[in-house]
């Protein structure tokens, strides 16, 4: 969790002792700061707050793939559909892999709005010259863009401009990956009699489906991909949160499946 503390660009410079401990050249600085809460003074570690919402997607996906592949189903003795078992605790599970599902999706997307926006205010120095979706330029500031565009728009169009590298295009696969998570994240929140997601309207019942049947860890998987996209195109570093949750992603995927091979054996 060291590599979700809240970190603002600062490195140390030389090989520095810090309370007999050897800091060493190009060391992330991290600072505890004074909270206040009520009246109730606390000195914490401000987290990365894009980065445990990333972790707590990755925490809960794992958790909702366990139960997803425990989930019994039978043949409609009506029908011969197959329908899922009200044996035991199954039906409490599934509507447990939903919840988890849910919390993952919500997670996942808030994770890169907030890393977006924090890049936003921390990178652009007075105006950002971008191009907007439909291709024109425009000249804002930070407060501007924060608060009047979309997340797609901020993070296929503005982020680049940022790092200085082109658009992201609709064609690249990891956004249209991306678009569809943000898409089902604002059914999600938003959820109306007859959810819509990409545009086209679904049935509650299918939406829930695929909360069922998809893998929950490729959600915040997903959402890795477009923000390691980035960096890679711009020939930065990967941010230590995000390698943090790349490495808790991977263990995560390697317990289910430990978890599967016992539970099959």
């Amino acid at each position: 969790m060291e590599n979700l503390k809240e970190y603002n660009g600062q490195k140390t410079k030389g090989d520095q002792d810090v309370f007999g401990t050897l800091v060493q050249d190009g060391a992330e600085i991290r600072i505890k700061s004074v909270a206040d809460f009520e009246g109730f003074k606390c000195r914490i570690w401000p987290p990365e707050f894009h980065g445990i919402l990333l972790d707590s997607a990755i925490r809960d996906g794992k958790i909702a793939e366990i139960l997803r592949k425990g989930l019994q189903y039978e043949n409609s003795v009506f029908d011969g559909v197959k329908e899922l078992s009200d044996d035991g605790n199954n039906t409490e599970n599934s509507f447990r892999v939903m919840q988890l599902a849910m919390s993952c999706m919500t997670s996942s997307i808030n994770s890169v709005e907030a890393w977006v926006n924090k890049t936003i205010q921390t990178e652009i120095d007075g105006t950002l010259r971008f191009q907007r979706l439909k291709g024109d330029e425009v000249q804002w500031g930070a407060n501007r863009i924060e608060e009047d565009l979309n997340i797609g728009e901020k993070l296929f169009n503005v982020i680049p401009s940022i790092l200085g590298i082109d658009p992201i295009q609709p064609h690249v696969t990891a956004r249209k990956r991306f678009v569809e998570l943000i898409s089902e994240r604002n059914a999600i929140i938003h959820l109306k009699n007859t959810p819509k997601v990409n545009d086209y309207k679904v049935k509650r019942g299918n939406l829930a489906l695929k909360l069922l049947r998809r893998n929950s860890l490729l959600v915040p998987k997903n959402t890795i991909s477009i923000v390691r996209l980035l960096h890679d195109k711009a020939g930065r570093e990967i941010p230590s949160w995000l390698a943090e949750n790349i490495g808790a992603l991977c263990a995560a995927e390697t317990e289910v499946k430990k978890h599967l091979t016992s539970g099959s054996s």
